[in-house]
């Protein structure tokens, strides 16, 4: 299925049908009962559109318009006179010869009243009547950038006719929604495009319920909450040029966050996710723009092997060390009331540092008492629920904030432990393994770093690294 989409600046909209009238009608000449339909395309220009220029939509030899057809005894039936069942009777091909829709061998009905209803869409739907699939995965050339919107668009069209004495005639309608989404490169240097990710949690795609009546499509399953384009001979973009990306999307309105995420050529990912409130209609056309900028210079923390360690203010990597494996996991929140974990995403260099623009490992110290309350990058504390083990993540502190009080203590061979205020006998510590971290009873706490031991065993030692010039 492939329409032609002539381009003029950048508004998107319907125009004329090549061959046709005033009403922009394409005429499939008949005789006696045979069916002749008209099928014009939306012309208000407000109906789909960008505002700095113009698209116009011709049929193009080969199109295919996909007709069935019910009398009022046959309707919420599973036999029609055409479409159903769809395995047997599958809906009549219109195709477009250069000047008009030729009437197909099979497009003749005994005289009557039929309700008939007009589809455009992928081949691949052709035979569902009333059924459209939207897919998630769509694909993008960009030596014709709008091309490919034709193989994921659908437009319906219902008309009611006696036949022979009239023929029915379609005003055809979109039932999704274009989107365009202007990728801009700043990051310094040459990038090609290579995808686009939209996603949030509204159906995108899917497989919908075609309301002729109505002239929409309404979700029916498999719902979809991402689309990606891959691009096809896309261009190397010099810094401060730009690639248009353009889909098909499920019509909605959205009031919530939705995430950017583009693919690079050379391995890179940039990705942004931004709260939007909008209503993508159908029909119509909306617009965004997205920017490529070059990755924040990462911060360098440093591992502490003497007292002194923990300052107001100071930011700090807090991991755990596993000497069977040599390995670090750092300490991580989780979500707000969530057991707080540690993972072995970063790397030690041979000098003892680490390396990372990610803020989600860092803990910034707020001295509290005769302690320091542990604040991450989400605004949330490190806190002791007060009975069993468990450490959580809490956005507020008690008014006198000791329920987020930890103690650091220096060990001898380069290590800290951390106390849950002065009298409580709990110190910081990890369970079997990296999955939860733990405050630990005094007898429970190894007091030393096992080179030999794996991590479970090293429940209190501490490595602590502090950011560079911190």
């Amino acid at each position: 299925m492939k329409r032609l989409f002539l381009i003029s600046g950048l508004m998107l909209a319907a125009s004329a049908l090549t061959g046709c009238g005033k009403d922009d009608a394409a005429n499939l000449s008949a005789k006696g009962a045979d069916v002749r339909i008209e099928a014009s395309l939306p012309e208000s220009r407000t109906d789909i559109g960008y505002a700095d220029g113009a698209y116009t939509v011709n049929w193009k030899t080969g199109d295919n318009i996909y007709v069935s057809a019910y009398t009022e005894a046959e309707k919420g039936g599973d036999t029609w006179t055409w479409g159903k069942p769809y395995k047997t009777n599958a809906p009549r091909t219109y195709t477009f010869d250069g000047t008009q829709f030729a009437m197909p061998e099979n497009g003749h009905v005994p005289a009557g009243t039929y309700t008939f209803t007009a589809v455009y869409t992928n081949k691949s739907q052709a035979t569902y009547p009333d059924t459209n699939k939207l897919s998630e995965k769509q694909t993008q050339d960009c030596n014709a950038p709008t091309a490919h919107l034709a193989e994921y668009d659908c437009l319906i069209g219902s008309s009611t006719a006696t036949l022979p004495d009239a023929q029915p005639a379609f005003t055809m309608k979109r039932v999704y929604t274009w989107m365009k989404i202007t990728v801009k490169n700043s990051t310094g240097a040459a990038k090609t495009v290579q995808s686009l990710e939209f996603s949030s949690n509204a159906n995108l795609a899917g497989i919908y319920d075609l309301d002729f009546a109505a002239g929409t499509a309404n979700f029916k399953s498999g719902g979809q909450n991402s689309i990606t384009v891959t691009l096809e001979n896309a261009p190397e973009l010099a810094a401060g040029a730009t690639q248009d990306v353009y889909f098909v999307m499920a019509p909605h309105t959205y009031n919530g966050e939705a995430t950017i995420t583009v693919n690079t050529a050379d391995g890179e990912t940039f990705t942004e996710t931004r709260t939007i409130n909008t209503t993508f209609a159908a029909g119509a056309a909306s617009s965004a723009t997205f920017e490529m900028t070059a990755a924040a210079a990462p911060d360098v923390y440093e591992l502490v092997t003497a007292d002194g360690a923990f300052a107001d203010g100071g930011e700090y990597l807090i991991a755990i060390k596993s000497g069977a494996a040599d390995e670090y996991w750092f300490l991580i929140p989780g979500t707000t009331g969530a057991n707080l974990s540690a993972v072995n995403e970063l790397t030690v260099a041979a000098d003892n540092t680490v390396s990372t623009a990610n803020t989600k490992y860092t803990w910034t110290a707020e001295a509290n008492d005769t302690g320091f309350a542990l604040r991450n990058d989400e605004g949330t504390y490190i806190t002791y629920t007060g009975s069993g083990t468990n450490l959580v993540t809490k956005g507020t502190l008690n008014p006198d904030r000791k329920n987020g009080l930890w103690i650091p203590t220096f060990i001898e061979g380069g290590y800290y432990k951390l106390q849950y205020q002065s009298t409580s006998g709990r110190f910081f510590g990890v369970n079997a393994g990296p999955v939860a971290m733990k405050a630990y009873a005094n007898s429970n706490f190894i007091n030393q770093f096992n080179p030999a031991s794996a991590l479970k065993q090293n429940c209190g030692a501490l490595s602590v690294f502090r950011k560079k010039g911190n």
